[in-house]
């Protein structure tokens, strides 16, 4: 109907297997706008929105859209570097799918998530700003709900991790990259 801009709230991106599993492409932070593949380069949109908190968006017509991309060379410069950065952040996190053993592709999640939406405290900790699930982080590193509820209660067991109703807070961030391992530029 339009692209979307979020101006509050987190928004998951994820698409349906055939055999029915969830994969997690992205989430949308405060400053996103999408669906950006279909409105750029007119490809079908795929993928599943479901919001993750409550949200609050705006929604502008494709052409009145496209016109403000196209007379505004800072909006849309500004755009292709939010563009780019996403691409950059979902080829690191193919690498991980791909090379990554279980606990290197929980790790590598669970500090994506510090990073992007992470709010650091005094003590140097970093709390995930929103609840974040077992399922959701199984979406996102394509294993199930129960290798991720394995892999989460080791990291919490280590002293890695805390978690909350379903808040997660890394307590340190040396050892959970560590963990990681594999070393992409990121």
């Amino acid at each position: 109907q339009g692209v979307y801009y979020l101006l509050e709230g987190y928004v998951r991106v994820f698409i349906l297997t055939q055999e029915g599993s969830e994969l997690t492409i992205n989430i949308f932070h405060p400053g996103s706008f999408f669906p950006m593949i279909w409105a750029i380069n007119e490809i079908p949109n795929i993928y599943f929105f479901e919001a993750m908190t409550k949200v609050v968006v705006q929604r502008s017509p494709l052409s009145q859209f496209l016109q403000f991309i196209h007379t505004d060379i800072e909006v849309l410069s500004e755009i292709n570097k939010m563009v780019l950065h996403s691409l950059n952040r979902a080829l690191v996190r193919l690498q991980y799918l791909v090379l990554g053993n279980a606990t290197q592709r929980v790790a590598n999640v669970i500090l994506m998530l510090g990073r992007r939406f992470g709010q650091a405290d005094n003590n140097g900790y970093l709390s995930i700003v929103f609840p974040v699930t077992h399922n959701q982080i199984a979406c996102l590193s394509a294993l199930t709900r129960e290798s991720v509820g394995a892999e989460l209660k080791r990291f919490e067991n280590e002293g890695l991790i805390s978690r909350k109703y379903r808040l997660c807070t890394i307590l340190n961030i040396q050892k959970l990259q560590i963990i990681r391992g594999i070393d992409f530029i990121q």
